[in-house]
């Protein structure tokens, strides 16, 4: 392969790879579409939000492991199936603690945690979640007290909030910054409730933490 086609093919693979980014750094921004959001995507955003916390705390950043991830979306999916919330599975005896979900997809650790959150995809982060509804024909408009219309979260947005939340809380912090637990894993679920005009979109995440 001579130098000139190998100098084209590196324009044309840095080119794509550009492109790829820009694309992603514009759904990042994006206000996420609920009937069409990229579960893996947010989940990715939540895992690098979770390491820039890692980092501001100066412990070294989590590893990625699938077997935390299964883990984590099986919980995710459960809460959801069974609509509660929780760290105790009571429908399942198999699934009833985080250590036999994680067991049950393949991690052995011999140190392990759990974080979830509940949260709706309305941003009212600059709101003090003080919330209007408004009735405007055939649709509903959310609006603060001052009127201002209140939009629905980006992808970085999200993840920075549920990660802010637990960053906030003594346990769920605890977790976080335990340099015992080096790896995790992020299972994301969306569900609705209400219909029509009315209908409202929220998001359940399981973090799961492991260490060796």
């Amino acid at each position: 392969m001579n130098s000139k086609l190998i100098f084209l093919l590196l324009v044309l693979y840095t080119s794509m790879s550009f492109s790829q980014t820009n694309s992603k750094d514009k759904l990042s921004s994006d206000i996420i579409d609920p009937e069409n959001i990229d579960i893996e995507f947010l989940e990715t955003q939540i895992f690098n939000s979770l390491n820039i916390a890692r980092s501001s705390l100066s412990k070294s950043d989590f590893k990625y492991s699938l077997n935390l991830a299964s883990a984590a979306r099986l919980h995710s999916e459960t809460m959801k199936s069974y609509e509660y919330f929780g760290h105790i599975n009571r429908k399942d005896k198999d699934l009833e603690t985080p250590q036999k979900r994680i067991l049950k997809s393949g991690g052995d650790y011999r140190a392990f945690a759990e974080n979830i959150a509940y949260t709706s995809l309305l941003n009212t982060n600059t709101t003090n979640n003080s919330i209007r509804i408004v009735a405007i024909d055939d649709s509903i408009k959310y609006t603060n007290e001052d009127g201002k219309p209140i939009k629905l979260h980006s992808y970085i947005s999200l993840a920075n909030k549920v990660v802010l939340d637990w960053m906030n809380s003594e346990n769920h912090r605890k977790n976080i910054q335990n340099s015992n637990l080096s790896e995790t894993g992020i299972g994301a679920v969306i569900f609705s409730t209400g219909e029509g005009v009315y209908k409202q979109y929220y998001v359940l995440i399981t973090q799961d933490l492991g260490g060796y």
